[in-house]
């Protein structure tokens, strides 16, 4: 039952148990929730029915999705009716019972007292009482009950419970449950506990994902309308059982009707080309042989018992390859799975803009579950520290990205696999709090094993016998390993001593490179150019008019930059994200007229927080320049090298 009607907290709603009601003191102006002005009587009454028929169009939603599903708005059975809004029946026949309060007034959370005075606690315990379960659904949080309930199915009996799943503060709160007044005992406070369901989601939220499962089901109108003619279905069939039938013969008048297998078969090809897109990112990171990773199978067994995961690892650590793996193995399982990254993205306001900038027809949510057509269904967000407030260019975005995952929790079948770089986890609160749901299982990718590095050197021709201890260290790292294959055929492949010094003659390798296909090239000039245009706009592309007809050749009034010139850009280690040709997302197709890269990040003792810390490499992972090596912005343009030579030969 739970997992149709049932709506996962989002990151927002990861809130620390409530205090006990005795305790409680009125929350100070400031941390109230909003109020209108006169919100009083009839205006109240108001928002609270528009709140209350948006919970009834969600499960409209879900039964439309399976014709075993109906609800019942308002119910005629007074036994029904009693403490509740709507009835809904799921697919294996459960009933449970929906009472919806917009929002407390008076606190910014509910307590045990406010609803036990609302009358709550007592419908909730008649409806366990006859095997139903009951839903409580508001936009103002009630943290302790809610994880009251969810530990109490956790237990075998009211006795562990109060053993094992109460902290003090907890078992505070349950002994009010336990009160006379309330539910009478520590076995019937358990009893309904087990049967109750707390669903927190704010108004805004609620009708946009709405929009979403409406565009996932219907066709004929944009998403947000479905949702409101659907609620004027349910609006004239007051008291009267509706299934998918009934629903969708209401709202062929308005001419909406199923969604068709040619509009299926359109999202399940922008899915397929979304993915091939990022998985050609991966692959050009990846060693020549590359290395089979076990957390891959690891979080494909995870994802067989949880619907969110977050897979955290160090910056070059090899969790892109770890996600490119996992969606291999899924798809050889018959799911459908849409990934992406992050970190190509530009602005995007909405999830619909997202999935528009991916190319997709509409939020990658509802792409994914109509290309899907009832298969698992799997959505890989890669570099979800690219929206992260400790490093991130977007940061900005990350409430789209938790609407995103609300999405996705709402409807049947999609689970979700974040990536993140631990640094950002550890160092934004958001992510953090993202991490400590009780819904989300970590998984965090290691090092390699020594075996498997020493393997992958063997594999370049180099001798892993001859490789120092520091060197062994360095090259657990994948990204180090890919460094070292760029130069292995080179002599003295093996004389770095830091990671620092293995950048060094990776950047050489490709300066040499560059000489050798097209002699004169400005390499350093004309990247170091880029590289500070990106950065001082903070855009991860910049107009291919900031180069000139000379950038290509020395003999076009120009020369190298020396040694000494380059050093006067060294500065203090700092860390920097390279990126290669702008793509489009459905096409990966080369855009030609644009450069991409971020922001290349100053120092750590910037002013800008923001432009700090940003690890990454060549190939659009991650790694930290080391100290007097050569300055973030100077090396952030190195990729660029193949893409200019390509631009300005002689062919082109």
């Amino acid at each position: 039952m739970t997992d149709t009607a049932a709506s996962c907290p989002s990151d927002l709603d990861n809130e620390e148990p409530d205090q006990p009601s005795s305790a409680a003191t009125p929350t100070p102006q400031h941390l109230a929730p909003p109020r209108m002005a006169g919100a009083g009587g009839g205006v109240a009454d108001k928002l609270g029915n528009k709140y209350e028929l948006a919970w009834a169009i969600r499960h409209a939603l879900f039964c439309i999705q399976d014709e075993r599903r109906s609800l019942t708005l308002e119910e005629i059975d007074p036994e029904l009716a009693d403490g509740s809004e709507f009835t809904y029946v799921n697919e294996h026949g459960d009933t449970s019972v929906t009472q919806v309060k917009r929002q407390n007034n008076i606190t910014d959370h509910w307590t045990i007292a406010a609803l036990r005075g609302r009358g709550v606690l007592a419908a909730a315990a008649r409806h366990v009482a006859a095997g139903r379960e009951f839903h409580f659904s508001s936009m103002t949080p009630s943290g302790a009950l809610r994880v009251m309930a969810e530990r109490s199915r956790q237990s075998a009996d009211a006795q562990r419970f109060v053993k094992h799943q109460l902290t003090q503060k907890l078992g505070e709160t349950f002994d009010e449950l336990t009160a006379a007044n309330v539910f009478g005992s520590s076995e019937r406070a358990w009893q309904t506990l087990r049967g109750m369901w707390i669903e927190v989601e704010v108004e805004e939220q609620l009708v946009m994902t709405n929009a979403m499962l409406a565009e996932v089901s219907l066709e004929g109108a944009t998403g947000d309308l479905m949702a409101v003619a659907i609620g004027a279905v349910l609006l004239d069939n007051l008291r009267t059982r509706v299934t998918r039938r009934e629903l969708l013969d209401a709202l062929d008048r308005y001419g909406i009707t199923p969604r068709g297998a040619v509009a299926r078969r359109t999202s399940h090809e922008q899915v397929m080309a979304t993915t091939q897109s990022w998985r050609g990112t991966v692959e050009r990171e990846l060693l020549a042989l590359p290395i089979e990773r076990q957390e891959a199978a690891d979080l494909v067994d995870l994802m067989t018992t949880t619907r969110l995961a977050l897979v955290v690892g160090a910056g070059g650590g090899g969790k892109s390859s770890v996600l490119y793996q996992a969606a291999r193995d899924l798809e050889a399982q018959g799911a459908e799975v849409l990934a992406f990254r992050l970190d190509r993205r530009g602005a995007f306001g909405s999830t619909m803009e997202l999935g528009t900038q991916l190319g997709l027809s509409t939020s990658p949510v509802a792409a994914l579950r109509q290309a899907a057509d009832g298969r698992d269904a799997f959505l890989i967000i890669d570099q979800l520290d690219a929206v992260s407030l400790a490093s991130g260019r977007l940061s900005e975005r990350y409430d789209v990205i938790a609407d995103l995952i609300q999405e996705a929790t709402a409807v049947d079948g999609v689970r979700v696999i974040l990536a993140c770089r631990l640094f950002d986890v550890e160092n934004d609160h958001r992510i953090r709090k993202l991490d400590a749901r009780n819904d989300v299982e970590r998984l965090t990718v290691e090092p390699l094993p020594e075996e498997a590095s020493a393997n992958a050197v063997s594999a370049m021709g180099l001798d892993p016998d001859l490789l120092t201890a520091t060197q062994r260290t360095l090259l657990r790292s994948p990204l180090n390993l890919v460094l070292l294959e760029t130069i292995a055929d080179q002599p003295g492949a093996l004389n770095f001593t830091s990671r620092g010094s293995l950048f060094e003659a990776f950047w050489q390798r490709k300066e040499q490179t560059s000489e050798e296909r097209r002699p004169g090239t400005l390499f350093n000039d004309v990247l170091a150019r880029i590289a500070n245009t990106a950065s001082d706009n903070q855009t991860l592309s910049v107009p291919v008019e900031i180069l000139g007809p000379g950038d290509s050749s020395s003999t076009r009034g120009f020369s190298p930059p020396n040694r000494s010139s380059r050093s006067k850009m060294t500065g203090s280690p700092s860390f920097t994200r390279l990126f290669s040709t702008s793509r489009s997302p459905a096409s990966g197709c080369h855009d030609s007229s644009r450069w991409s890269n971020s922001c290349a990040p100053r120092s750590k003792n910037c002013s800008d927080a923001r432009r700090c810390g940003r690890s990454s490499s060549f190939s659009e992972s991650e790694i930290p320049i080391g100290s007097g090596q050569r300055s973030s912005r100077y090396l952030a343009a190195q990729m660029f090298a193949s893409t200019l030579r390509r631009r300005w030969s002689p062919s082109s």
